[in-house]
């Protein structure tokens, strides 16, 4: 590690610490004592505030234990943090949208002339395309509060029908330009992922009294957590299995989803997972999308459904 990476990571390390020795930075970076003890005066130059207190047990106390010296950054990483901001925007939507052209501009304005123009250059030579978020009207804001302060919600839904229901609302993820989320569909005491997008109207309720325990058997992310995963277990009871050429391995790698999983062995690459009989459909339309890189070899189940929508794909011609 450069001496200049292991500063900035001292700096990080002592922050919200009151007191430390040199053993600790001897252990927790490896270094010698003398290395140590050089490099706490570069951090004293650096503007943290410190003094000794001498003795068997000496050590050296911080002033503030809220360490506001500057981290510094090199070339690479002023470089990465530009191209990650920019990697970012192309979701088109995210729950912090808003900021990140702020934060760009922050940043981008407190830089010399120099490291300007290296952002600009590096900007413009390397390109990120991700697949952008197919519909920009989404309530990941609306969603993300309901979750950080453990708060339902209530859904205008419609993906193959048109309902309206309350949730408590898990955790959101982005996935092949799409943002799901998971939640506990209170109608029907089951969880299940709902696609953002097809969200059209989303409120948090304020009055959790008015749902009784036994329509909602928990509060709080932990125990949610905990019901999520047994309900995953005994909801995708049904194995399936595949085998995938090395181009649709490739495609598996672009695109996957819960549940599955590569597997290789034998020179041969395979597809395993689990699925609930509710799912049939999408995973069918799912392993279309493979071509001829996979080969179902089971459930029955899947396979006869599988050759079914390709002879109606053929009777369309």
């Amino acid at each position: 590690m450069k001496k200049s990476e292991r500063l900035n990571q001292e700096l990080i390390y002592l922050n919200g610490k009151k007191s430390f020795n040199i053993r600790d930075l001897m252990v927790e970076f490896n270094i010698s004592k003398r290395t140590a003890i050089r490099d706490i005066q570069e951090l004293e130059y650096m503007g943290l505030s410190l003094y000794t207190e001498t003795g068997r047990y000496g050590k050296y106390n911080i002033v503030s234990d809220n360490i506001l010296t500057p981290i510094h950054f090199n070339t690479e990483e002023i470089a990465s943090i530009f191209f990650a901001i920019k990697a970012i925007e192309n979701l088109s939507q995210t729950p912090f949208d808003k900021t990140y052209n702020q934060i760009y501009q922050k940043l981008f304005a407190i830089l010399p002339e120099n490291k300007k123009d290296m952002v600009d250059r590096i900007l413009d030579s390397v390109k990120y395309n991700s697949v952008p978020t197919i519909t920009k009207e989404l309530y990941l804001r609306t969603i993300l509060n309901a979750i950080l302060n453990e708060q339902l919600l209530s859904i205008e839904y419609a993906q193959n029908n048109h309902f309206e229901t309350s949730l408590y609302p898990l955790n959101i993820f982005f996935q092949n330009g799409i943002w799901f989320m998971n939640g506990y569909d209170i109608g029907s005491k089951n969880w299940k992922i709902f696609r953002c997008d097809c969200i059209l109207n989303c409120e948090i309720l304020t009055e959790i009294m008015a749902f009784s325990n036994d329509l909602l058997p928990f509060y709080n992310r932990t125990e949610a957590k905990n019901n999520l995963s047994i309900h995953n277990n005994r909801f995708h009871n049904i194995e399936f299995k595949c085998e995938l050429t090395k181009y649709g391995k490739e495609l598996f790698l672009k695109r996957n989803f819960y549940e599955m999983r590569l597997e290789e062995y034998d020179g041969k690459y395979f597809l395993v997972g689990n699925y609930n009989d509710e799912q049939l459909e999408y995973l069918t339309q799912y392993l279309i999308s493979f071509g001829k890189q996979v080969k179902i070899l089971y459930p029955d189940e899947l396979i006869s459904k599988y050759k079914l929508e390709i002879l109606e794909m053929l009777n369309s011609y």
